[in-house]
Protein backbone atom coordinates (compact mmCIF):
# COMPACT_ATOMS: atom_id res chain seq x y z
CA UNK A 1 0.00 0.00 0.00
CA UNK A 2 1.31 3.16 -0.50
CA UNK A 3 3.55 4.41 2.41
CA UNK A 4 2.33 7.89 4.65
CA UNK A 5 -0.75 8.34 6.51
CA UNK A 6 -1.86 10.31 9.65
CA UNK A 7 -4.93 9.53 12.04
CA UNK A 8 -6.34 8.67 15.38
CA UNK A 9 -5.26 4.66 14.24
CA UNK A 10 -1.50 5.54 15.39
CA UNK A 11 -0.57 4.87 19.13
CA UNK A 12 -0.76 8.78 21.25
CA UNK A 13 3.07 8.97 20.95
CA UNK A 14 3.81 8.52 17.36
CA UNK A 15 4.21 11.90 15.28
CA UNK A 16 1.23 10.87 13.04
CA UNK A 17 -1.02 10.78 15.21
CA UNK A 18 -4.10 13.18 15.77
CA UNK A 19 -7.56 12.41 16.70
CA UNK A 20 -8.56 15.81 14.47
CA UNK A 21 -7.87 13.93 11.28
CA UNK A 22 -7.21 10.99 9.32
CA UNK A 23 -5.24 11.36 5.99
CA UNK A 24 -3.98 8.52 3.45
CA UNK A 25 -2.47 7.51 0.56
CA UNK A 26 -4.21 4.42 -0.76
CA UNK A 27 -4.48 2.30 -3.95
CA UNK A 28 -6.90 -0.63 -4.88
CA UNK A 29 -5.65 -2.47 -1.57
CA UNK A 30 -7.05 -0.38 0.92
CA UNK A 31 -10.39 0.34 -1.23
CA UNK A 32 -13.25 -1.04 1.26
CA UNK A 33 -16.40 -1.91 -1.00
CA UNK A 34 -18.34 -2.91 2.41
CA UNK A 35 -20.91 -0.48 4.30
CA UNK A 36 -18.98 1.95 6.61
CA UNK A 37 -20.45 2.97 9.97
CA UNK A 38 -20.26 6.64 8.50
CA UNK A 39 -22.91 8.19 10.38
CA UNK A 40 -20.41 8.50 13.24
CA UNK A 41 -17.71 10.00 10.42
CA UNK A 42 -17.06 12.89 9.70
CA UNK A 43 -17.14 14.71 5.77
CA UNK A 44 -14.73 13.21 4.08
CA UNK A 45 -12.07 14.62 0.62
CA UNK A 46 -11.18 12.17 -1.40
CA UNK A 47 -8.61 13.04 -4.28
CA UNK A 48 -8.22 10.15 -7.37
CA UNK A 49 -4.69 10.81 -9.05
CA UNK A 50 -4.94 7.59 -10.81
CA UNK A 51 -7.77 4.87 -12.20
CA UNK A 52 -11.31 5.30 -11.23
CA UNK A 53 -12.54 5.28 -7.83
CA UNK A 54 -16.67 4.64 -7.99
CA UNK A 55 -18.48 6.05 -4.81
CA UNK A 56 -21.82 3.97 -3.83
CA UNK A 57 -24.13 6.27 -1.87
CA UNK A 58 -27.03 4.72 0.46
CA UNK A 59 -29.56 5.33 2.85
CA UNK A 60 -30.37 2.84 6.32
CA UNK A 61 -34.06 1.27 5.12
CA UNK A 62 -36.17 0.67 8.54
CA UNK A 63 -37.02 -1.48 10.58
CA UNK A 64 -34.08 -3.63 9.49
CA UNK A 65 -31.31 -1.52 9.16
CA UNK A 66 -30.41 -2.26 5.34
CA UNK A 67 -28.30 0.06 3.15
CA UNK A 68 -29.73 1.01 0.20
CA UNK A 69 -28.20 2.25 -2.80
CA UNK A 70 -28.89 5.43 -3.71
CA UNK A 71 -26.51 6.98 -6.57
CA UNK A 72 -22.98 5.61 -7.77
CA UNK A 73 -20.41 8.17 -8.52
CA UNK A 74 -17.59 7.70 -10.70
CA UNK A 75 -14.23 9.84 -9.31
CA UNK A 76 -12.20 9.92 -12.36
CA UNK A 77 -7.70 10.45 -12.33
CA UNK A 78 -7.56 14.28 -11.77
CA UNK A 79 -10.72 14.76 -10.16
CA UNK A 80 -12.03 15.53 -6.25
CA UNK A 81 -15.01 14.22 -4.17
CA UNK A 82 -16.33 15.81 -1.21
CA UNK A 83 -18.53 13.59 1.29
CA UNK A 84 -20.65 15.09 3.94
CA UNK A 85 -20.72 13.92 7.71
CA UNK A 86 -23.01 10.70 7.91
CA UNK A 87 -23.17 9.89 4.54
CA UNK A 88 -23.51 6.16 3.77
CA UNK A 89 -20.86 5.15 1.53
CA UNK A 90 -18.90 1.99 0.05
CA UNK A 91 -16.19 2.49 -2.67
CA UNK A 92 -15.77 0.46 -6.04
CA UNK A 93 -12.32 0.71 -7.89
CA UNK A 94 -10.18 -0.02 -11.29
CA UNK A 95 -7.26 -2.38 -10.26
CA UNK A 96 -5.25 0.98 -11.04
CA UNK A 97 -6.66 3.04 -9.04
CA UNK A 98 -4.36 5.49 -6.37
CA UNK A 99 -5.77 8.73 -4.20
CA UNK A 100 -5.58 10.56 -1.05
CA UNK A 101 -8.30 10.97 1.66
CA UNK A 102 -8.55 13.40 4.17
CA UNK A 103 -11.67 12.74 7.15
CA UNK A 104 -12.52 14.63 9.88
CA UNK A 105 -12.60 12.38 13.14
CA UNK A 106 -13.77 14.74 15.82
Amino acid sequence: MPGWSMGPFYPTDDLRFTNAFEIKNWDHRGVRSDWRDHPNSGSEYIAVISGTLTVVLGKALQPDGSIAETECIAVTAGHVIVLGAGQWRRYECTPDVVGISVRRTS
